[in-house]
């Protein structure tokens, strides 16, 4: 399987989910550099993926990615009415739920979440970054009322502070220093009991999948 994104989270979800299945990606950036969906769509996936930024979605639709990229701000209702709108004319959405759900847009995560779960989408795994490693009150509260949510939505934690190595920071030895910046939700249907596994590298995750 090719993998395109940083800390494979791809590879997660086509473990946990399998072969085709549907995906929202909430902050696409580049289409293929770094992008979780990339390597799902290349497998058959339908989905749709949103971001803000003109350069990264102009990008997006004009690469070999089938799959279409939007731009509309992820905090507002217009979120909702264009999802339905594509997905409804790419036949990706069935009752308001995805196979996976990738989040990655900073400061308007929690207001895009809000939004998703007020409105009744569901999903069966998300990769929610919260950027812990900042360690600034902007990624503590993003961290912290993201779990309030989706724990009181009835969604399980499986792996906790997910690590990527930070860019130019390193320890004594001159080893690039890992940072937590994700946590990796599912629900309740993939596991009867769901255990919280912290500073989980990438690689571990996939083992113990």
């Amino acid at each position: 399987m090719q993998c395109w994104a940083k800390e494979y989270q791809d590879r997660f979800v086509h473990k946990l989910i399998g072969g085709r299945g549907t995906y929202l990606e909430l902050g696409s950036h580049h289409p293929f550099d770094g992008n979780n969906t990339a390597a799902l769509e290349w497998l058959g996936w339908k989905g749709i993926s949103i971001d803000f930024q003109d350069r990264w979605i102009n990008l997006f639709n004009n690469s070999s990615r089938r799959n279409p990229c939007i731009k509309v701000d992820a905090t507002t209702q217009n979120l909702v009415d264009i999802m339905r709108k594509t997905t409804e004319h790419f036949n990706v959405l069935s009752d308001k739920h995805f196979n996976y759900i990738s989040l990655d847009i900073d400061s308007a995560a929690i207001p895009c979440l809000k939004l998703l779960i007020s409105n009744g989408y569901t999903f069966d795994v998300m990769t929610f970054e919260h950027d812990i490693y900042k360690k600034d009150a902007e990624t503590k509260y993003r961290k912290e009322e993201s779990i309030k949510i989706l724990k009181a939505a009835g969604y399980k934690m499986l792996f906790e502070n997910v690590l990527t190595k930070g860019t130019e920071k390193y320890d004594v030895e001159g080893n690039n220093i890992w940072e937590p910046w994700e946590d990796w939700w599912v629900s309740e249907k993939y596991f009867d009991k769901v255990e919280n596994f912290k500073n989980v590298k990438y690689e571990d995750t996939l083992r113990l999948i």
